[in-house]
């Protein structure tokens, strides 16, 4: 029973370290998401240092398999939900379409945001009676509201049929603060990464949108969807914690 916990155990640690190394490289040390990976891989390390190489499981060891194997479970339920939800829905006509933002480079859409507002865009030409709610917050003057909305009116589309909603730091604001902008729509389409969705779809549905299309919008450089896949778990996570606990999800979960 004790080697093939040892297996799982270092099986995980390279996994995670692994994950580790070429996301902190190319994006910086210090992100949040990162240092729950590397928590990850350091406990998952510290597991197989600690089990006995052969032999039954004491007690301890035990207790901490089946905690190991629960998480493991719940990560991959996650997963799946996420993978899910980045199929599209089934084209059709809503009279607002909610486009949620994402982190400005240089005071300009990056690749992810770009690709959302792509999506917004080809929505918002063949559906030509909706309007478009934007959000996304930001220092004063170059939100990311206010990006999007200068990005779609530079690509023809008319500024009457845009709203932007420039406060929301966090996907369930992004939800809260445009609700109040859609008056009695109880249906909506949402625009969002793919990788993004399972947890927009879930927030607009807590701020009291009956009826969410997705309409999923890529998923940045192709290289990085891991690390959106495991940064959306950890925030699920930590929004989840948040929730129980009574407190405001943290900032930059989109």
């Amino acid at each position: 029973m004790a080697a093939p916990a040892r297996i799982l155990y270092g099986a995980a640690a390279l996994f995670w370290l692994g994950y580790y190394l070429p996301c902190a490289l190319g994006l910086g040390w210090h992100r949040r998401e990162l240092a729950g990976v590397l928590t990850a891989g350091g406990a998952s390390a510290a597991l197989w240092g600690v089990t006995p190489p052969d032999g039954p499981l004491p007690l301890w060891g035990q207790v901490c398999l089946g905690m190991f194997l629960a998480a493991a479970a719940l990560f991959l339920g996650v997963e799946l939900a996420v993978l899910r939800a980045m199929r599209a829905g089934k084209p059709e006509e809503a009279p607002v379409v909610l486009v949620l933002g994402c982190r400005l480079r240089d005071g300009r859409p990056g690749t992810v945001l770009r690709q959302r507002l792509e999506a917004a865009e080809a929505y918002l030409r063949r559906y030509p009676e909706s309007v478009a709610v934007l959000t996304g917050g930001g220092p004063a003057g170059e939100t990311e509201a206010e990006a999007m909305a200068a990005w779609l009116r530079e690509a023809g589309i008319p500024p009457r049929r845009l709203r932007t909603e420039p406060r929301a730091d966090t996907t369930a604001e992004n939800m809260a603060f445009s609700r109040s902008l859609c008056g009695s729509v109880s249906a909506v389409t949402l625009v969002t990464s793919g990788f993004h969705m399972f947890r927009a779809q879930r927030e607009a549905r807590r701020a009291g949108f009956a009826r969410v299309v997705p309409v999923p919008a890529g998923n940045g450089p192709a290289g990085l969807l891991p690390y959106h896949m495991a940064r959306e778990f950890l925030t699920w996570f930590s929004g989840v914690c948040g929730r129980i606990r009574g407190l405001r999800s943290p900032h930059g979960d989109r």
